[in-house]
């Protein structure tokens, strides 16, 4: 949003906005209970070149978790959340060019989907992808804030949520309306921090129901 003094604040998330389809090597979104999801993995889901073949390499590789939750492996069970130098050089490019435009830039690293659901990450799985210690790759996650921090980046993170809360879909990368909120309140919360904030023109919303 832009304000009338030519002062801004842009707010972007470095999570990928991608969308899980039915169809080879991918999978639903259903209501449907843990034996059903196994029955949806098939050795294809396995072949990283079916990935690759159909367009689908951000999907990979699905795998099945516990109580139904479906995983990809290279996205979700991260647990190296370091950036290069190159990276951080252009982040920090790009900060400048917004800042020299009077525009604000705050930037939202979300937690991955394995790191804020690994209970439901299968043993075996979390010892092939690293996740065993972690509290360890929380370190990495806010480790790699504090580097965009450290280039001049008003950067977010979102803090642990306590066990049991959800944050994402089962079988869906896309946050629940708990996680937005959760998400979207941490944002909001360093905005109203931020000098540029008290330079915006204010307006006032009310929420009511209207239906579906």
């Amino acid at each position: 949003m832009t304000g009338r003094r030519n002062r801004s604040i842009l707010i972007t998330t470095l999570f990928a906005v991608l969308v899980l389809k039915s169809g080879s090597a991918v999978a639903h979104q259903c209501d449907c209970d843990t034996a059903d999801v196994e029955a949806m993995v098939c050795p294809a889901m396995q072949d990283e070149s079916l990935y690759d073949k159909y367009g689908y390499d951000s999907y990979k590789m699905l795998i099945p978790g516990k109580e139904g939750w479906i995983f990809r492996s290279a996205s979700d069970l991260r647990s190296d959340f370091s950036l290069t130098d190159e990276a951080l050089d252009n982040l920090e490019e790009l900060n400048n060019a917004f800042r020299a435009r009077g525009t604000q830039l705050v930037m939202l690293v979300t937690p991955t989907r394995g790191l804020i659901h690994s209970e439901f990450v299968k043993d075996k799985d979390r010892k092939k992808y690293n996740l065993v210690n972690i509290d360890k790759a929380w370190k990495n996650y806010w480790n790699a804030i504090e580097s965009i921090r450290s280039r001049g980046v008003a950067v977010v993170g979102v803090e642990r949520p306590k066990p049991g809360e959800a944050f994402f879909y089962k079988r869906d990368h896309h946050w629940n309306p708990y996680g937005a909120h959760i998400s979207a309140k941490a944002v909001a919360d360093f905005i109203k921090t931020l000098p540029a904030y008290k330079t915006i023109e204010k307006v006032e919303y009310a929420t009511h129901e209207e239906g579906v």
